[in-house]
């Protein structure tokens, strides 16, 4: 085309095509020919800006929008573009002035706003943001980029429902929106709306076939949901058509490690780990190492420390001075978790947060939970700041943490969940402590592992770890528990047999403790064995491996009951009205469902292991008064239950009273716990400053 014969209109008319259409070097000869018959035409200097901009040169595209600006400084969209230029630059505090210039222009321009709520986000200026994504939206309802970008803000500060609406908007106006149908499938698995969200899942699929990512989360949402089968035949399929990626067998290893095929799991996520490693891998493959009765401490550790050194990233360590002297105002602690919220390691948390002494600590609570419930709003209650960390980067959150000035850092139960226990490795305080934490982190930046002497007695511990060790009076404490049935009468005295339960999950129920059971029933030829987990047990092929471990060892699965109901809390703890006795598994026990049983009168029967893991349920019964019910051996063990299950009068005995004798317990005495840790974080700051 010969420019000569256009007008300058005509000339940035035929750019502009050119440009929209993608042709950026043809668009870009364009406006600097026009630019060459008039240096100042503003419409060509702010075009060649965006364009170069596009290109990927901010610093140019900042002179020539600014030159724009100089001829032509009441044009909206010029400082608009001039924020964008800045926020691409990362200097989103130099982009807000100019949204606000082109709001002084025309304040009724939505699309400032809505840059405008993304400047302030890259602030971490959350609050200011919502409000300029409403401002954006009440001028235009129909902006759906601000609904859904609104939608993940929310989603990422927790406030679920406030997400979902926002995602619905979008939605309304266009259904098969494929990036909000994800996000708010995501967000109604994260508030435990599975059945919707597995529907929008499947239908993102169906949208986009080979929409691995849906794929990976549909099988994450099935898992949640207890339909296991489905999940590992959904991913087995994903696999077909990408053999090698490693999110796909993550995911796959969960739910193999849920249908307690544990060797199949490890499998899945050593392979995974092999193609892509990350944290959430890692914290996988420990998990289901601490379920395998085949994993030896010195295995386990190694593994710990291998891959732990692996997933943390190389950088240049932020450095601390380390404590000098001992503190004479309040400490400051933090704490991190993903699990505020309806969940056991907030059931073990509240009492300590409700009788933390605000005169000797001020508390932080670093929170990274999607889900907020009436737990999270009673842990809210007990803290002085509250710091989600949702959205953050490792980096980000180990900044916030070291700018609050936190004596000692306290990560919760770091290997499980999505709890972000990597934050440690930029070592953001001068103390950090693990606490819940089902096994050593093997991190050099972590210094301290918070126990007691049950679960690693002094001189005969065969754990290995890389934290120095600090024993509690008592390891655990829990809330009294609310709203719970009341504890109803010896089930043996009116059935003539002996009910035996176990309410755990169903990966823990190993290979040798399935035979160990049937040992325990063969003895006692009349006795039932109840299990539930969840609805976990309306999969086949889960209920078919327990069916057939037991009838290999002479169990006929008449004598199982297995419950599959996805309940109220009040119906799951009344189940316990039907048992006499409660059986733990190994090598991973039971720490909740211990002390729920205890507390509707059941007692548990529990083996003793040789690692943190394996001595919880036996730490809660020691506690609670309860030492004639632990074991050290398999056979005592079994000797333990056949005793229990001929002495009727004893059963009737611990029915009547274990509730009362928990509440004398030290494990419902939160004000002296709260006294212990207290005096345990101050011995950590003062050897660490020795």
């Amino acid at each position: 085309m010969n420019q000569q014969r256009l007008s300058i209109p005509e000339a940035i008319q035929h750019a502009c095509q050119r440009h929209q259409s993608g042709e950026l070097e043809a668009a870009e000869q364009i406006y600097r020919d026009i630019l060459k018959a008039d240096p100042h035409n503003a419409d060509a200097l702010h075009l060649l800006g965006v364009l170069v901009q596009q290109k990927g040169d901010p610093a140019q595209a900042l002179g020539w929008i600014r030159q724009a600006i100089a001829v032509m400084p009441n044009q909206p969209a010029f400082h608009i573009n001039l924020g964008e230029v800045f926020r691409a630059m990362g200097e989103p505090q130099e982009a807000i002035p100019c949204y606000e210039a082109a709001l002084k222009l025309d304040d009724n321009m939505a699309q400032a706003h809505f840059n405008m709520a993304h400047a302030l986000q890259q602030l971490n200026q959350a609050e200011q943001a919502i409000t300029s994504f409403h401002q954006a939206l009440a001028l235009d309802p129909t902006l759906l980029g601000a609904w859904n970008d609104l939608g993940n803000l929310h989603k990422r500060r927790g406030s679920l429902k406030e997400a979902i609406t926002c995602y619905q908007k979008v939605l309304e106006q266009h259904p098969d929106h494929l990036e909000t149908l994800y996000n708010l499938a995501n967000t109604l698995s994260a508030a435990g709306e599975l059945d919707e969200a597995a529907r929008l899942f499947t239908r993102a699929i169906a949208l986009k076939p080979g929409f691995f990512q849906a794929q990976c989360n549909l099988g994450h949402t099935l898992r949640e949901m207890g339909r296991l089968d489905e999940a590992a035949e959904g991913l087995e399929q994903a696999l077909t058509t990408r053999p090698d990626d490693p999110r796909i067998l993550n995911n796959l290893g969960n739910a193999r490690l849920a249908l307690g095929e544990l060797d199949q799991a490890v499998t899945c996520y050593n392979k995974a780990l092999t193609l892509g490693r990350d944290f959430n891998m890692m914290k996988n493959l420990i998990s289901a190492m601490l379920y395998h009765p085949g994993t030896r401490n010195d295995t386990l550790f190694e593994t710990c420390r291998s891959q732990m050194r692996a997933c943390q990233p190389t950088m240049q360590m932020a450095t601390l001075s380390p404590p000098k002297g001992p503190i004479h105002g309040r400490m400051r602690i933090g704490y991190l978790s993903s699990d505020f919220r309806g969940h056991p390691v907030a059931d073990n948390i509240l009492p300590l947060l409700q009788h933390h002494d605000p005169q000797q600590v001020e508390i932080f609570a670093y929170v990274e939970t999607a889900q907020s419930d009436a737990v999270t709003k009673e842990l809210r209650r007990h803290v002085h700041h509250w710091r989600p960390t949702d959205g953050l980067s490792d980096e980000q959150a180990a900044e916030m943490i070291r700018q609050d000035g936190i004596h000692v850092m306290v990560y919760l139960a770091g290997l499980f969940d999505t709890n972000r226990l990597m934050i440690a490795s930029h070592r953001p305080a001068p103390v950090q402590v693990s606490f819940h934490n089902g096994c050593t982190t093997a991190m050099d930046q972590m210094d301290f592992w918070i126990s007691d002497a049950l679960l690693h007695p002094p001189q005969a511990t065969q754990e290995r770890f890389s934290e120095t060790l600090c024993r509690l009076p008592v390891f655990y404490t829990f809330p009294p528990p609310k709203e719970t049935p009341d504890v109803g009468p010896l089930p043996v005295d009116n059935n003539g047999f002996i009910t035996f339960i176990s309410l755990n999950n169903p990966a823990k129920i190993t290979a040798p403790t399935v035979h160990l059971w049937s040992e325990i029933l063969t003895a006692l030829p009349d006795a039932r064995l109840i299990l539930k987990y969840r609805n976990h047990l309306e999969n086949e092929s889960l209920r078919q491996r327990l069916f057939n471990q037991f009838s290999e060892r002479d169990i006929h699965p008449e004598r199982l009951e297995m419950i599959s109901a996805r309940d109220r809390h009040q119906h799951h703890l009344s189940l316990y009205n039907r048992a006499d006795i409660a059986l733990d598994p190994f090598p991973f026990t039971g720490a909740t469902t211990t002390f729920q049983a205890l507390w509707m009168g059941v007692p548990v029967i529990s083996l003793l292991g040789d690692r943190f893991i394996s001595r919880m349920a036996g730490d809660i019964l020691f506690h609670a008064g309860l030492a004639e019910l632990l074991a050290d051996t398999p056979e005592r063990y079994a000797e333990n239950a056949a005793a229990l299950a001929g002495n009727t009068t004893r059963l009737r005995t611990l029915r009547a009273g274990l509730r009362d004798q928990l509440k004398a317990s030290p494990l419902l005495d939160g004000a002296t716990y709260a006294r212990h840790m207290e005096q345990a974080y101050r011995m950590m700051w003062n050897h660490q400053s020795g």
